[in-house]
């Protein structure tokens, strides 16, 4: 019944206020997240617009319950969502890397070891679609919380941004454009605060930005970012 109510959310024809409340009726289910996370990260046969849709849904439903939510559903939505970070569906990896960043600010790195650990081997597994989703995700915690990678982390022995940024200097020479716009996107959210990562990296940026600017971007605005900050 969820997925049928699911796929008259995403028709342009249907009645919106009708299937709110048909929504909001689901939602006092305990398990509804759960069942949510389920779609988005199994829902092999459901289109991928469903469970694009069953994704923005959870995040909007994390944003607003998750920490009142058991602790069984909590380590539940945390363990689907990080082997769907490398999917092969790109607007899969999208929606999760967007339910990831949200679920990380309520969190941390503190609240989430295991999605740093993640992403690490997502970055080190020489596979686009895991490499992509795993920049995806950090991309949009970057622009969400860039602080919350810049802090030592018990049990971790380097700030999660000082583990992250000599792969995003490398991928400024991938192939891939995808990586490329990525990288340069997350070094930008750096630039202003400087945290220790990047002065750490900062040698290796100047000669970084050549590749990223051929062909691929008009203006390269990000590498003008980047610029400005290799001169201080």
């Amino acid at each position: 019944e969820i997925c049928a109510v699911l796929e008259a959310h995403i028709s342009p024809n249907s009645d919106q206020a009708r299937i709110w409340q048909q929504l909001q009726h689901y939602a006092q289910f305990p398990d509804f997240n759960n069942y949510l996370v389920f779609l988005l990260a199994r829902g092999q046969g459901k289109s991928f617009e469903v469970r694009q849709a069953a994704g923005l849904l959870l995040k909007n439903n994390l944003r607003a319950a998750f920490v009142s939510m058991p602790p069984s559903s909590q380590q539940y939505i945390k363990s689907e969502l990080l082997p769907c970070i490398g999917a092969n569906n790109r607007a899969i990896r999208s929606t999760v890397g967007t339910v990831i960043s949200v679920l990380f600010q309520i969190v941390g790195v503190t609240g989430w070891i295991e999605l740093f650990q993640a992403l690490h081997q997502c970055l080190d597994s020489n596979d686009l679609d895991h490499m992509e989703g795993a920049m995806d995700a950090i991309y949009k915690i970057c622009e969400d919380v860039p602080e919350e990678l810049d802090v030592d982390v018990p049990g971790l022995s380097e700030r999660p941004i000082n583990v992250f940024m000599p792969r995003m200097l490398q991928f400024f020479q991938s192939p891939h454009a995808s990586l490329r716009k990525l990288s340069l996107g997350c070094i930008n959210q750096y630039i202003v605060v400087m945290p220790s990562g990047v002065v750490h990296g900062h040698g290796s940026v100047p000669a970084g930005l050549i590749r990223p600017c051929e062909g691929s971007f008009s203006g390269c605005p990000e590498a003008g970012l980047l610029g400005l900050g290799s001169a201080h």
